[in-house]
């Protein structure tokens, strides 16, 4: 295995760890809609950091704790049977982060990046019952949704975020098949079951 594109595979695939993709998908809209919270006078970005602090800060202690109480034989949880118990600690808080948006006024294009999550974290549990699926692919599906639907709420040309995330994508589904943590179809798997899970939020609302 090339050292350099081992690092390289490694660097993506921690970089864009599935936990910090909801984080990205609430920058990129704050960024590309800055209209839809010109009202909000800078707290657009106390709304980012809850979202970082819920969805990856508690769900890595969550993590850290499982792997401590021996519940989890590595902290990577590579194998389909420790990903359970995570699954649905994890699912629990993204659930209750929805929840606590859902109550908020914050814009509802919020609350359905949250829905997808918590539709695509669930997805992925059900998935791994009978196989292992990417959960990276599925954080990676349901972002280019997110971007395509942004393409459509935003007042400026954001076509290229769309075509960057496809790409970073990509990049990051060829890292996992070149670590060899999945196979082609688990990766693929994660991808469709992303983009349904965010198509189903999209619809909900």
């Amino acid at each position: 295995m090339n050292p350099f594109l081992k690092f390289s595979s490694k660097f993506l695939s921690v970089i864009f760890h599935p936990l910090l993709l909801p984080t990205y998908a609430f920058v990129m809209i704050v960024l590309s809609q800055p209209f839809l919270f010109a009202a909000y006078e800078g707290r657009e970005w106390v709304i980012v950091l809850r979202v970082f602090v819920n969805t990856f800060i508690f769900p890595v202690i969550c993590l850290l704790l499982l792997w401590r109480l021996g519940w989890l034989k590595s902290i990577e949880a590579q194998e389909r049977e420790d990903r359970i118990a995570p699954y649905i600690c994890i699912g629990t808080l993204y659930i209750w982060t929805y929840v606590s948006f859902r109550k908020s006024s914050d814009p509802q294009i919020l609350n359905i990046v949250l829905l997808g999550s918590c539709i695509s974290l669930f997805g992925c549990f059900l998935f791994n019952i009978f196989s292992k699926i990417s959960i990276h692919a599925a954080g990676f599906g349901a972002l280019v949704v997110i971007a395509a639907l942004n393409i459509w709420m935003s007042a400026f040309d954001v076509r290229w975020v769309l075509l960057t995330v496809i790409l970073l994508a990509g990049m990051v589904g060829s890292a996992r098949l070149y670590l060899q943590n999945h196979s082609l179809k688990e990766v693929m798997t994660g991808y469709m079951v992303g983009m349904a899970a965010q198509m189903v939020a999209f619809n909900f609302f």
